[in-house]
């Protein structure tokens, strides 16, 4: 967070929970990759997106991976932060278009299962009030933004001792 903010100054959150489509074989199919290649294909997209701003956006991560209580199912919950003005906490929500960062996300997941819309929608989910903005200037808002990323590190949904990582966070 603290990198985030001496890069942007401000910076915008958005909390996102990728899901696997309910009909995949998970046995066969290695989800432990995606979430790298779901960070590249958001990378490049906002990359190209960059283009059109004034602000320049690079994203980084924090991710980690759970189960589902119910089915058992593997799941990825991930705060994407970006710089603040670029992108506003207010207007993110669209995960239909191209034009802001809900729909980079929704369309990089998408790309990165594989799948056309239909095929996919629902599975880029945007929790209610997952999007807020902080800055180092603000601590209120840094402890909102904290408490928010506070859901990631619930333990009752982890799986330890498989050999996969459970967190990860972008290096850049």
């Amino acid at each position: 967070m603290h990198e985030t903010t001496a890069r942007y100054g401000r910076v915008t959150m958005i909390r996102v929970d990728l899901r696997f489509p309910s009909w995949w074989d998970l046995e066969v199919y290695p989800y432990p990759s995606c979430i790298s290649e779901f960070n590249s294909k958001l990378n490049g997209l906002v990359i190209r997106r960059n283009s059109e701003r004034a602000h320049p956006a690079f994203p980084r991560y924090l991710w980690c991976r759970e189960f589902g209580d119910v089915n058992g199912r593997p799941h990825y919950h991930v705060a994407i932060m970006v710089s603040g003005h670029a992108y506003s906490p207010q207007r993110f929500y669209d995960a239909t278009s191209l034009r802001n960062i809900a729909g980079l996300i929704s369309r990089a997941w998408l790309d990165t299962l594989g799948l056309w819309d239909v095929e996919g929608n629902g599975l880029a989910f945007f929790p209610e009030k997952s999007a807020c903005s902080f800055s180092n200037g603000d601590p209120n808002s840094l402890i909102g933004a904290f408490r928010q990323l506070s859901y990631l590190a619930k333990v009752r949904t982890k799986r330890y001792g498989d050999g996969f990582r459970n967190f990860g966070y972008s290096l850049k």
